[in-house]
């Protein structure tokens, strides 16, 4: 080998590992940017920029809240910052409502909307707050769960008030009335059609179970005093399991703990219990009624919970 050969040699092994080198960095390059979250470009609606990453990172600014408050301020002539900080003290005010926006349950326009007229609003919920006899309900709940009791001004407010007193002295000891409106608060905007109805149910449920709780069973299952097809099914459970079980077994109250057993065939789910346990069925389900819902509709499929 000549001197030149061998001094090129080394020449040449420092080159190849610096070009190692370099492939190894562009790999890893290209691996970082293959992880990498892609950019996400800018929204613009309505003429106002709203960043993608605001509204994925869940920020405090609500950037669509925002969005709302100026679109609102815009089409009712206020200040929109103004109208920005009134939405903050209506949340603070009624916090429900303010987590059934961030939920997606009720629209922000509306949020803002509320928060244009503050202080009728207020006067809105204090008018509802007033509606009841009892100071165990909280008024701000019901209004978060029924915001439309939120935009009705003096002479709406005056009816609500009548309806709830009539209602007070129509149910009497059948059922609280103000826990059935704090329960179902769409009941203080319902027709006079619709609200006989609804109170027609309510003492049938009475009658039916003398010492379940009332305002505990519509809570759990709303649909037993608003649809004539749900009472009616429950008619027909409460009948079949005071014909099945024995006469010592609290009904009523196995029944308020447990409301979905009134939407079930009880002869059909009995018969599940009997072929899959064995023995007394009746004895089955009085020790554990809950267990009723790890079966398939009745069809005798049980899927025990894990």
């Amino acid at each position: 080998m000549s001197r030149a050969t061998a001094r090129a040699a080394p020449r040449d092994a420092r080159f190849a590992t610096r070009a190692s080198r370099r492939a190894r960095g562009a790999r890893r390059a290209a691996e970082d940017d293959a992880r990498a979250t892609p950019t996400r470009p800018a929204l613009n609606l309505l003429g106002r920029t709203v960043k993608v990453k605001h509204i994925l990172e869940g920020r405090a600014d609500d950037a669509l809240g925002r969005l709302a408050a100026d679109v609102v301020a815009d089409a009712r002539g206020v200040d929109a910052d103004a109208l920005a900080r009134d939405v903050d003290r209506l949340f603070a005010l009624c916090p429900g409502l303010g987590e059934r926006v961030a939920r997606g349950e009720v629209k922000r326009a509306l949020a803002a909307e509320l928060a244009v007229d503050l202080r009728e609003t207020m006067a809105a919920m204090l008018a509802i707050k007033n509606t009841f006899a009892s100071a165990d309900v909280d008024a701000g709940d019901v209004c978060a769960r029924e915001p439309r009791l939120l935009r009705l001004r003096e002479e709406a407010l005056e009816g609500v008030r009548e309806r709830a007193a009539s209602t007070r002295e129509r149910l009497g000891d059948a059922c609280d009335a103000d826990g059935l409106f704090a329960t179902i608060p769409s009941c203080l905007l319902a027709s006079q059609e619709e609200l006989d109805g609804i109170l027609e149910r309510v003492t049938g449920l009475r009658a039916l179970m003398p010492d379940a709780d009332i305002v505990k069973l519509l809570r759990g299952r709303p649909a037993l005093c608003l649809e004539d097809r749900a009472y009616s099914r429950a008619a027909i459970a409460v009948s079949a399991l005071r014909k099945a079980m024995p006469k010592d077994c609290r009904i009523d109250l196995m029944l308020s703990d447990f409301p979905s057993l009134l939407f079930m065939d009880i002869e059909m789910l009995l018969e599940d219990l009997r072929q899959t346990f064995g023995g007394d069925p009746c004895w089955t389900l009085r020790r554990n009624p809950g267990i009723a819902t790890q079966f398939e509709k009745n069809n005798g499929t049980f899927n025990p919970l894990r």
